[in-house]
């Protein structure tokens, strides 16, 4: 979309901070009520983390600020496959010699001492694909004409371009501008997700929410709006609660989708 969104900080490098705790070994990256599973929600909840709209101490479990791409990465992997085992200190075998009886030759036998084997950890496969919007339109509405009218004007020249990596059922889309914006994809290739942008215009401020809807298995897709607009208060056009449609186009820049494997 056209709108602002708040940057996420650039600074992926402040992982490797000097001093900072590792927390893979202590809890479960994104499960941030700490029930042993990351949910949706969860997921939601640690993007908005990420772009600073939320305080961090909302999820502790995801590690020391700024939170990163490669954390949000982890947070998918938990949430399709469940968080690893917390692992434990082993245990320190002491040896000691007791008296046994003797045993005649040809008698002995080994026993052999079995190990635990660890079930390795399946790690989804990250599928990336480049996408085109264009083409907006807006649609039914109820709210007044000089936001309509000036809403269709300002998208009428308007190009966007997402990159979508998704993570099974769950997707994350990032912007021109590197922000990071969750998703959910049913098993057809429809992706769903909500935005929430607060931002000012025609010197007054507003909150849009944006709930989408894109069938992703074509090119190109058609991508449906709905819309709700608020606009608390406005000396030049007063207070506004409107909802409306909108769509617009998405086109596939890749030929085809890129499996890459998480990290």
């Amino acid at each position: 979309m056209m709108f602002r969104f708040v940057s996420v900080r650039a600074a992926l490098i402040v992982l490797v901070l000097v001093g900072a705790r590792p927390i893979l070994a202590q809890s479960c990256v994104g499960d941030c009520a700490g029930r042993g599973s990351v949910s949706i929600s969860d997921l939601i909840l640690a993007v908005n983390i990420a772009l600073d709209r939320i305080n961090l101490d909302q999820c502790p479990s995801l590690g020391p600020a700024p939170v990163t791409v490669s954390r949000l990465i982890i947070s998918v992997n938990n949430a399709l496959h469940g968080c690893p085992p917390t692992p434990t200190a082993s245990e320190t075998a002491t040896a000691s010699a007791t008296a046994t009886p003797s045993v005649p030759l040809g008698t002995a036998t080994d026993t052999a001492t079995a190990t635990e084997t660890p079930t390795p950890t399946v790690t989804p496969t990250e599928i990336v694909s480049t996408w085109i919007e264009d083409t907006y339109r807006v649609g039914d509405n109820n709210c007044p004409t000089i936001i309509s009218t000036g809403l269709q004007q300002a998208l009428r020249n308007t190009t966007m371009t997402f990159v979508v990596h998704q993570f099974g059922s769950v997707a994350v889309l990032e912007t021109e501008k590197g922000d990071m914006l969750p998703a959910t994809i049913d098993p057809d290739g429809t992706l769903h997700g909500t935005i929430v942008i607060h931002d000012d215009a025609f010197g007054c401020d507003y909150v849009l929410t944006l709930s989408s809807s894109i069938d992703l298995s074509s090119s190109p897709a058609t991508s449906d709006y709905d819309a709700h607009l608020v606009i608390p208060i406005c000396s030049t056009i007063g207070s506004v609660d409107c909802m409306g449609k909108m769509t617009s186009r998405w086109t596939r820049a890749t030929p085809t989708a890129t499996p890459v494997p998480s990290p």
